[in-house]
């Protein structure tokens, strides 16, 4: 499986390189990071690592936000 998600995610790194070729340094520089992030997060999960859900600090932050709780 971790075959497939390296695989995956190498074709979207190619693909993401037409953004560099096109003179979009900033897209691409967005891409690459939200790239190794859900590939670190695709592989971590492979291994059978448990992440921490982020329901409870998006709860905060919207409630830190709009200043009351639902």
């Amino acid at each position: 499986m971790i075959v497939l998600v390296l695989l995956v995610y190498s074709v979207m790194a190619i693909e993401s390189y037409g953004l560099l070729r096109k003179g979009w340094r900033k897209d691409f520089t967005v891409n690459a990071i939200l790239l190794v992030l859900g590939l670190s997060t695709a592989i971590a999960l492979q291994a059978g690592v448990n992440l921490p859900s982020p329901a409870t600090s998006l709860r905060q932050l919207v409630e830190l936000v709009i200043g009351s709780k639902s």
